[in-house]
């Protein structure tokens, strides 16, 4: 066979192995590319800085303010134990709610304050929340239907009529407790335990456990210094009205921002999620596999090239699809400059072989591969494929073209790629 030829198996250097040379990206670089094929969310830096996070929940402010304005004019302004004496007697029809001067006025007389006392509205306000913070036991408000079925759960009654419950109630914490604990169950405790097994499982409910814990101190002290503040700032704009407005924004802000660095503190010190240290370690595995298979590396290039034209076409600015496409073009880019330059050492290895190692039989055209009986196809196959240029984009003086060449789709390889190269 062709190993026998003296001097050919040894110096034949495939063209593939030559493109391996130069078609190495940065590590982040293929990482992000195996990610984007997997639909997976590429390593960038998405940290929100604070003023967008801020702007990110104004919509929820005003949803929970426009609660908060409906309930508080529709029972005239009573609350506590006078709001539910006040809603049974509504329910009852013998008294009616939506009066707005008598609102007014009864918000006025509870925030009683003139601008000269901004300062001392602040701190009142903090202390009517937070007085009881650390009392085992308090006398709890009624908590409504919703209240009364959460009294069923083990546990509830007793926090409820707690200072630290009464807390969370008044601050909103409780209910963000419950919201991101909700969301770190359903996306990060049960996967890892239906993906990883139960030993991952268990660590990641520890690390869910405290980031959900860290967010609602965070919240809590965000809200207080947020009430205070705002309740200061209403109270120097319009005693009274501007005092109710002033706490309740700067408080929902406040604790917006605190649980914003709380978690951001807790994920420095736990780390990343068990689910993303497995893709993580995955996704680098699959990296290398690829920087091995130079043919498969530029498969998955030209797949990427592909998926992020597709989105980009709906969606220009799509951060994901033009990282994706700028690290595809890097593989092709290096591809198409090499390709040239591997053909010519293979073309000039086929020329230094002996001519008389090629024997000519029955005029059949003498070509790597032979042996004088036959030919060793599956060689020949192989160096005839390695001498073609794998298809890229059209290379021009400027850079690429943003459009594949649809010869090269047509005629060259099978953008599809081996599944067992990524991630299911």
């Amino acid at each position: 066979m062709v190993s026998s030829i003296s001097g050919y198996s040894n110096s034949y250097t495939p063209l593939y192995s030559a493109v391996s040379t130069n078609a190495v990206l940065h590590q982040n670089d293929m990482e992000n590319l195996v990610r984007f094929i997997n639909g997976q969310p590429m390593s960038f830096d998405n940290k929100m800085t604070i003023g967008q996070e801020v702007k990110s929940t104004l919509p929820f402010m005003a949803l929970f303010g426009g609660i908060e304005a409906y309930s508080t004019f529709r029972n005239n302004g009573y609350v506590g134990a006078e709001k539910e004496a006040f809603k049974a007697a509504r329910k009852a029809k013998t008294v009616e709610g939506w009066k707005f001067a008598e609102t007014l006025n009864r918000v006025k007389s509870r925030y009683n304050y003139t601008r000269s006392e901004a300062i001392k509205s602040g701190i009142d306000r903090v202390t009517k929340d937070y007085g009881n913070l650390f009392t085992k036991t308090t006398v709890a408000e009624p908590t409504g239907t919703f209240g009364k079925l959460m009294d069923k759960i083990p546990g509830y009654k007793t926090l409820r009529s707690s200072g630290f419950g009464q807390a969370l109630k008044k601050s909103g914490a409780g209910m963000m407790m419950a919201i991101d604990g909700g969301v770190e169950l359903l996306t990060n405790v049960v996967p890892t335990f239906s993906q990883l097994g139960a030993g991952a499982g268990f660590k990641q409910l520890g690390k869910s456990t405290v980031k959900v814990a860290a967010g609602t101190a965070g919240w809590l002290g965000g809200d207080a210094a947020g009430k205070a503040i705002g309740s200061a700032i209403g109270t120097l704009i319009c005693p009274g009205i501007g005092t109710a407005i002033g706490g309740f924004i700067g408080g929902f802000l406040g604790g917006m921002v605190g649980c914003s660095l709380a978690g951001r503190l807790t994920k420095k010190v736990v780390g990343p999620s068990e689910l993303e240290k497995h893709q993580k370690e995955q996704t680098q595995q699959y990296v290398q596999m690829l920087e091995q298979d130079p043919q498969a590396k530029l498969q998955a290039a030209q797949l990427a090239y592909q998926q992020a034209e597709e989105i980009l076409a709906q969606d220009p600015t799509n951060k994901d699809a033009l990282a994706a496409k700028e690290a595809a073009l890097k593989i092709l880019s290096e591809a198409q400059q090499t390709a040239p330059a591997a053909q010519t050492a293979v073309q000039q290895q086929t020329a230094a072989v002996p001519q008389q190692q090629f024997v000519s039989f029955a005029g059949i055209p003498t070509v790597p591969g032979f042996n004088g009986m036959g030919y060793d196809m599956t060689q020949y196959s192989n160096q005839v494929t390695s001498a073609q240029a794998m298809p890229v984009p059209n290379f021009q003086n400027n850079g690429y073209n943003t459009q594949l060449n649809s010869n090269s789709l047509s005629n060259g390889y099978n953008a599809q790629l081996n599944p067992n190269f990524f991630i299911k």
